[in-house]
């Protein structure tokens, strides 16, 4: 039968979509959205870990640049032994030093070298945020407070977070440390220099407040596992690594290669990879 015909005995096409086939259109439109939105995840992740990468890698330039010119690492901060840490010249951290050899050497000029860190003539400098010190994965360039954030902290090894007692220099940096590539004997390729740090969002002021990112607890240790709260006490004998990436952390070694470390890594390993001589040398996983 033709179609005319059939429009003439009433069998006419209703215009459109049915209610039903409205229903199996959304059903598979939020089937494929399911199915796509984890891989959109996974690709923006990729590419926020991938800046992370290059932000450390930027710092393993600067830390090589640095060895060349001065023929030794920078301290993680400078100490003149008063225990005043308010007025303590000049407790500064090893990121200032840096500056000039991450393309911010204007912004260093302002840090006043005699002086604290927190002193208020170096409110500007320590006030300011800086892009290279932020992993995209977990916040933006922000302030905590008058100060510039941070998301990444020098590595003290297993030894305390900051002293001067050089039995405890067990990592790439710590108070008034002078580390030389000779000093690395486990091997430059198996010792990290500089990886993101743990911030405990419930302690703020306490892990991310300005004395740890310009001043003298700008290091972490590896006495308790990465992306974890410390198993003792939060203070300079355990203070963690960890970032807001999946299943891990991102580390730049003292040759300058940046590595991924995976968060359920042998505690053991992991500690041997952040002390620069402890006689044990290991492979990276």
């Amino acid at each position: 039968m033709s179609t005319n015909a059939l429009r003439r005995v009433g069998f006419t096409r209703p215009l459109g979509f049915t209610l039903v086939e409205l229903l199996v259109v959304i059903a598979i439109i939020g089937v494929l959205v399911a199915l796509l939105l984890p891989a959109v995840q996974a690709a923006r992740e990729a590419a926020r870990r991938m800046q992370c990468t290059n932000h450390l890698r930027q710092y393993g330039l600067a830390l090589h640049n640095y060895h060349d010119v001065m023929g030794k690492f920078p301290p993680a901060a400078a100490w003149d032994g008063n225990t005043n840490l308010t007025s303590a010249v000049n407790c500064i951290s090893a990121f200032a030093i840096l500056m000039p050899y991450f393309e911010q050497g204007n912004l260093q000029s302002q840090w006043n070298f005699q002086l604290n860190h927190n002193h208020a003539n170096n409110l500007v400098p320590a006030g300011t945020p800086l892009k290279l010190m932020f992993c995209p994965s977990r916040r933006n360039p922000m302030k905590n407070g008058n100060y510039a954030a941070a998301d990444y902290a020098l590595s003290a090894g297993t030894g305390y977070d900051q002293t001067a007692n050089l039995a405890e220099h067990k990592g790439m940096f710590n108070t008034n440390s002078n580390i030389r590539m000779a000093d690395v004997t486990d091997g430059t390729s198996c010792t990290f220099a500089i990886g993101e740090k743990f911030v405990d969002r419930k302690n703020a002021g306490q892990t991310d407040g300005p004395a740890y990112r310009w001043g003298y607890h700008s290091t972490r240790n590896t006495v308790s596992p990465m992306n974890a709260y410390p198993l003792s006490p939060w203070g300079d004998a355990d203070v963690t690594f960890g970032s807001q990436h999946p299943s891990g952390s991102n580390f730049v070694f003292t040759d300058g290669a940046v590595h991924f470390l995976p968060q359920n890594i042998n505690l053991l390993l992991y500690q041997n990879l952040s002390n620069k001589a402890d006689g044990v040398v290991v492979q990276i996983p």
